[in-house]
């Protein structure tokens, strides 16, 4: 299995996703600024709860609580499988990501 995804994080590969990490960043940015002229209020100050997730998410399973509403995490699901299957057949371009990774990996394939 590790041989199978370390090309996923060779220096080549993550030069490549720089690109797609680049448009991810401008969307996010996009979505900050609209939220700024509306004048909302954003939150930024919750780093210290994120050392708290996983303990917690723990918990909550022990609990029975999911953290992802069992439609979402089914929608999630599809969605890549959807992906997955388009890029096992070709239907659509091959992009830098770990799905890619993930096709190139099963048909023995590697960078």
């Amino acid at each position: 299995m590790r041989a199978s995804l370390s090309p996923a994080f060779s220096g080549a590969r993550c030069r490549s996703m720089v690109p797609l990490m680049s448009e991810s960043a401008c969307a996010v940015l996009n979505y900050l600024q609209e939220k700024i002229t509306g004048e909302q209020v954003i939150d930024v100050n919750t780093v210290s709860l994120f050392y708290l997730f996983k303990p917690i998410t723990y918990f909550l399973q022990f609990l029975g609580v999911k953290l992802i509403p069992t439609q979402d995490a089914e929608q999630f699901s599809q969605l890549f499988k959807s992906a997955l299957k388009a890029r096992r057949e070709n239907l659509v371009k091959p992009r830098p990501d770990f799905i890619q990774v993930l096709v190139d990996a099963a048909n023995g394939k590697g960078n």
